[in-house]
């Protein structure tokens, strides 16, 4: 059970109930929070290079949208990374990275917007990471 705490009015603000369980390659965590909102993910480690994550949010109360994200991790080989995500929205994001095994190692993401493509709000970036 987590609490917080607004110190300005010294009173008790968000109270939410937690769970999870873990083994090797399994772990599965619950979220019930006062937001009207319940919330749960399971993580599967496949094989040594394959990851895959679900999260379901179950909003009650109001009248919200459930909503589903799917993502995984794939190291295609020792130097090759894949990393995908999509969800209910329609969104979908992929990042591939490089790693120089030097420090050095340069990714190329996008993010589409697969409900409204016309109207843009697609992204696409690059990153360089360096180890000094």
């Amino acid at each position: 059970m987590h609490c917080y705490v607004d110190p300005n009015s010294r009173k008790v603000d968000q109270p939410q109930f937690t769970a999870g369980y873990e083994t090797g390659n399994y772990s599965a965590f619950g979220l019930l929070n006062q937001r009207n909102e319940l919330m749960g993910s399971l993580y599967q480690k496949v094989s040594s290079t394959l990851e895959t994550g679900i999260l379901v949010k179950f909003p009650y109360g109001k009248a919200k949208e459930t909503t589903f994200q799917y993502a995984l991790n794939w190291a295609l080989d020792g130097s090759h990374r894949l990393q995908m995500k999509i969800n209910t929205r329609g969104q979908i994001s992929a990042a591939v990275s490089k790693n120089f095994g030097s420090g050095i190692s340069i990714s190329l993401c996008g993010h589409l917007e697969g409900k409204n493509i016309k109207a843009g709000a697609h992204k696409i970036g690059m990153g360089i990471e360096m180890e000094l």
